[in-house]
């Protein structure tokens, strides 16, 4: 499937497109659609890349999904939804402000610049006067400052870590195969001599 009428041709607002489009409420449409994201992402690495943040941020989002379904069912057996019309009324009322809801927090997420959306669901995290030191896959050391956030990555060819909030301090360990790089939404830093 060709990706929805994009708008952009940034991966991160794509991706917001494409999950935008996982709240439709008919089940054939919708699994089209995630077949179709399922493959733009394997099209290129920095789809995915560019989509996993957006997802882990929806997934943390289900359990305030579910309560609502728990409550309505709960309000079905009671009595309150007695007509089928009025239920399936209630479900499309209930749909279209689930639908309404992903579309707005994803456009959030694509246009906002501050990147605290991103840091609830952050690979690393500290709380308001919470200080943290964490050894790192590659032996160094990442103190994080009170209210700070980042993710990593790790691959054969390169160290990141991206800053989404806060401060840190790194102690980087050598290795010459793969330079560690620190990302901020202002520009990026290449630790030297490692």
């Amino acid at each position: 499937m060709a990706a929805p009428a994009l708008a952009s041709d940034t991966p991160a607002e794509q991706a917001a497109e494409w999950l935008a489009g996982l709240g439709v409420t008919d089940p054939a449409e919708r699994e089209r659609i995630r077949a179709g994201f399922e493959a733009w992402k394997a099209a290129d690495p920095r789809h995915a890349q560019a989509a996993a943040p957006m997802e882990r941020w929806l997934a943390a989002l289900q359990p305030l999904q579910g309560a609502g379904a728990r409550a309505a069912r709960a309000a079905l057996q009671a009595g309150e939804e007695s007509t089928a019309t009025h239920r399936r009324r209630s479900r499309a009322r209930a749909a279209a402000g689930l639908a309404a809801a992903v579309v707005a927090a994803l456009a959030v997420w694509a246009g906002v610049r501050d990147e605290w959306p991103q840091a609830l669901v952050a690979d690393l995290r500290t709380g308001a006067g919470e200080w943290r030191s964490q050894p790192l896959p590659d032996g160094s050391r990442l103190t994080l400052a009170a209210g700070s956030a980042v993710d990593l990555h790790f691959d054969g060819d390169q160290r990141t870590v991206r800053l989404l909030r806060g401060d840190i301090l790194v102690d980087v360990a050598r290795d010459p195969a793969r330079p560690f790089v620190v990302r901020t939404r202002d520009g990026e830093v290449r630790a030297l001599g490692t």
